[in-house]
């Protein structure tokens, strides 16, 4: 059994590192707008091909429900967010990266919650310096929606969760060697 370790960027480190980077490239599909007076939120993306800075990568990758009532699924939020992932990921270049490292470790020290060790953090950086954003592959749990006690919860079958634990697996492996 694996034992797998925590390592959490916060919404604000999000948003600083976006704007590091120059902001993200990304398609937003639809209209988005969503006002929650309760924690201050406030989403207008309109539809198109666009560089979004780092608070509407945040809105983007965040957004659930229109004001309207309408939403799209958790499915469409995860394909979003892989989108933002992808693009992020094709902005970290070796060159960039050792221009922008300094303030890369502030944004990161300041607004990331890990279980890892100073150790495995080291490793982990060694893999993402010569990481090449063409071989970034996503991909999402599939499973089956239900309702229970007025909450949505996601079923998750055996099967897909042991092809998760693999590709997992075999991602840690290829990067020790």
């Amino acid at each position: 059994m694996m034992n797998f370790q925590l390592c959490l960027l916060d919404f604000e480190g999000f948003i600083e590192l976006v704007d590091l980077m120059g902001g993200i490239e990304v398609e937003v599909k639809r209209r988005m707008e969503y006002d929650d007076p309760i924690d201050g939120t406030n989403i207008r993306l309109t539809p198109g091909q666009q560089i979004l800075d780092g608070k509407n990568a945040l809105d983007f990758v965040r957004f659930r429900q229109s004001n309207d009532g309408r939403h799209a699924s958790d499915y469409d939020r995860m394909e979003r967010q892989q989108q933002a992932l992808q693009s992020l990921a094709g902005k970290i270049t070796p060159l960039r990266v050792l221009t922008k490292l300094n303030d890369m470790m502030n944004i990161l020290g300041d607004n990331v919650t890990t279980s890892l060790t100073a150790k495995e953090l080291e490793a982990l950086i060694k893999i993402f310096a010569s990481f090449d954003p063409e071989n970034l592959q996503t991909t999402s749990l599939q499973g089956e929606g239900y309702y229970h006690n007025g909450a949505w919860y996601e079923k998750i079958p055996q099967g897909e969760i042991e092809r998760i634990k693999t590709m997992m697996e075999d991602f840690l492996d290829i990067s020790h060697q």
